[in-house]
């Protein structure tokens, strides 16, 4: 009984190798076809085949992740908690990403979602003033992240004590407020 096989960017490769949204070690780009679903159901489907195209995400989505993470760590985290709370928070290894956190979202749709979830949590955490009515948004997109395999163990509470004043804010992990350069 013959291999079935797909061909893609010039490189033949054996279906049954691809399952999931798993890179193919033969050379299968991010820019190719992902994910192949051969369905066996032939009776909902005239020719028995059906297949679905997913795109992966991009170097820049991945970027963009890495990105918002550096942002949660100088402007969000240093508003509620001190350099020592932050310092443990990279020792535990929160909104830490990883080889195989791209691989979990490794489809554009799966990267905006993420991106999407951290820029909403950075969004209702920088407010001047934390609302009860955010208190659901914020649960949904936490809950996003660590389908995702992103550690985010904070609830909506830990956020809702007193802020660390500005002028006050003297932190390693704070963005500059001015960069002189010599």
């Amino acid at each position: 009984m013959p291999v079935a096989s797909i061909s893609s960017g010039g490189i033949i490769v054996n279906k049954s190798l691809l399952h999931g949204y798993n890179y193919h070690p033969k050379g299968l780009s991010e820019y190719d076809i992902l994910m192949y679903i051969l369905r066996t159901d032939y009776k909902d489907y005239k020719g028995g085949l059906s297949v679905k195209v997913v795109f992966a995400s991009t170097p820049d989505q991945e970027q963009k992740i890495q990105e918002l993470i550096r942002k949660f760590y100088s402007n969000v985290f240093p508003l509620y908690f001190t350099d020592d709370d932050i310092r443990e928070f990279e020792q535990q290894k929160i909104l830490h990403t990883s080889t195989r956190h791209f691989e979990y979202f490794g489809t554009l749709k799966e990267a905006y979602q993420v991106i999407a979830g951290l820029q909403t949590l950075m969004a209702i955490l920088e407010s001047r003033q934390m609302n009860d009515k955010y208190e659901m948004i914020f649960a949904k997109n936490v809950q996003i992240l660590q389908e995702f395999g992103l550690s985010f163990p904070f609830a909506y509470s830990h956020f809702c004590g007193e802020r660390m004043p500005r002028n006050n804010l003297f932190s390693v992990y704070a963005k500059a407020a001015n960069e002189m350069l010599v």
